[in-house]
């Protein structure tokens, strides 16, 4: 299972949900609130994009979490 992650992605929600996945709805809302967050410090250039990048590693691994 491939989630895409940044500011042109759908929903983190919408993906799991296309690909048929259960999950844990309040833990998936949060990291897709930080993917957001995430994608705008990156377009304002707050973070580098190494930076960026380890961090949506780092959201991927609690996204596979939170699928049940």
């Amino acid at each position: 299972m491939n989630i895409v992650l940044g500011i042109f992605a759908d929903k983190i929600k919408d993906q799991l949900d296309s690909a048929h996945l259960s999950y844990d709805e309040k833990e998936i809302s949060k990291l897709q609130k930080i993917a957001d967050s995430i994608s705008m410090l990156r377009i304002h250039g707050y973070i580098t994009d190494s930076i960026g990048d380890k961090a949506y590693n780092r959201l991927g691994k609690a996204i596979q979490g939170a699928i049940k």
